[in-house]
């Protein structure tokens, strides 16, 4: 079934977009969370992302994966301000410049969105992701693709 899912997901991804940005987290590490470790090994993650990268060839897609220490759920998706410490524990957060509301995975997906449409693929892979100088060029634009990705969050919970 795990499997069936994986090419299922992956295959409808792969033909969807264009563009894939993908998060390179530390599965190993959240395995020792007792907390996230058995929806982490349903997930089966690195399949997924295996199957991502295979597939994305096949179909000529683009796959930007951020680096696993960017601060991504830490760095303001609307202003690009930039918190130094937030512990796990803390799901939403309100930016202390602009006084922007985050839920913290949601603002996470938007900066790494904001990455992968930047078009600087190049400093995806391993390099250190500078988020501020990978901002869509105008706030406009960026809250556009925001209202986007809420749209598809929404339709993802509904589903």
């Amino acid at each position: 079934m795990r499997a069936d899912f994986l090419h299922k997901t992956t295959t409808a991804l792969i033909r969807r977009a264009d563009v894939l940005a993908l998060e390179d987290l530390n599965v190993r590490g959240m395995m020792n969370n007792h907390h996230l470790a058995g929806a982490m090994a349903d997930v089966g993650m690195h399949e997924f992302k295996r199957q991502i990268g295979y597939k994305a060839d096949w179909y000529g897609r683009t796959v930007v994966m951020a680096d696993r220490f960017a601060p991504t759920s830490k760095t303001c998706s609307h202003c690009g301000s930039y918190r130094e410490t937030m512990p796990l524990s803390v799901r939403e957060w309100t930016c202390p410049d602009c006084g922007t509301h985050h839920d913290r995975d949601v603002n996470a997906a938007r900066n790494i969105l904001s990455f992968a449409t930047a078009g600087e693929a190049g400093l995806a892979r391993g390099g250190s992701l500078n988020l501020l100088s990978h901002r869509l060029s105008t706030p406009v634009e960026a809250r556009t693709e925001a209202e986007k990705l809420d749209e598809a969050v929404r339709l993802e919970r509904a589903a």
